[in-house]
């Protein structure tokens, strides 16, 4: 397969997840009455500071910290839901390195949400089947097995982390779109889907880079491009259909 190297633009198709309608009304709603918000309490507490000096009464001042105050608190949950899209910022090092070396024959669900509020970093169909890739932000040595619970990280400095295996998450997600694709189409029964962690940096050391399920960030292309195989796009199509790809805005 040609790869991507020259021509950032011919890569795989990226889906992210967009808000519905309603919800982005809701959204412009809930901002306007922040505004709101913010305009009356600033004017309670210009009269207050007035009313203030003339009689000695603070009800306005109280009034309007009031209203600032549920003001701040209105924003601070706008800002969290409207940052509510993609976890994962289109400068992404796995996503951009992905849309670099693969072509139009993969598509990529970004942030995928799986079930309640559980996500899916990336979930990638393509030539060698459909995949859950997790990202992992660290860098150093790493120690333990692909079935151990804890993962032990330790850094060129001597430090020393332990991290929750994800690939307990991942295993668990896989079942569950598995299942997901079994009950919609029988076509689909037979697809398997696999699992793996990306570590976002090349300096990632340790035994279990050798498994097929942990890569550092310059092996899982190749490892994808290894196990690319005859595909049926008809398959390919309904599982992106059935795992609401196309719900999704393409980039």
């Amino acid at each position: 397969m040609k790869k991507n190297k020259q021509n950032p633009e011919f890569g795989p198709r990226i889906f992210w997840p967009q808000r519905k309608k309603e919800n982005q009304k809701k959204l412009g709603l809930q901002k306007t009455w922040t505004r709101l918000e913010f305009i009356i309490g600033g004017g309670m507490l210009a009269v207050g500071g007035f009313i203030m000096r003339e009689r000695n009464s603070y009800d306005l001042i109280v009034l309007g910290f009031l209203f600032i105050s549920l003001a701040i608190i209105h924003f601070y949950r706008i800002y969290n839901r409207s940052s509510g899209g993609p976890r994962i910022s289109e400068n992404d090092r796995i996503l951009t390195h992905m849309r670099r070396e693969l072509n139009t024959d993969y598509s990529i669900a970004v942030d995928y949400p799986l079930a309640d509020s559980e996500r899916i970093d990336y979930l990638l169909v393509g030539p060698p089947g459909l995949y859950i890739l997790k990202k992992i932000n660290v860098k150093g040595r790493l120690k333990g097995a692909v079935d151990s619970e804890k993962w032990l990280v330790e850094t060129d400095g001597g430090e020393k982390r332990e991290i929750r295996n994800p690939l307990l998450q991942t295993g668990q997600s896989a079942e569950i779109l598995e299942r997901k694709l079994q009950k919609s189409e029988r076509e689909l029964s037979s697809v398997v889907v696999r699992d793996a962690v990306v570590f976002a940096f090349h300096a990632v050391e340790g035994e279990l880079l050798n498994s097929e399920r942990v890569f550092a960030l310059d092996g899982i292309v190749p490892y994808l491009l290894r196990q690319e195989k005859r595909f049926d796009w008809e398959v390919i199509n309904k599982i992106e259909k059935v795992l609401c790809f196309r719900s999704y805005k393409g980039r």
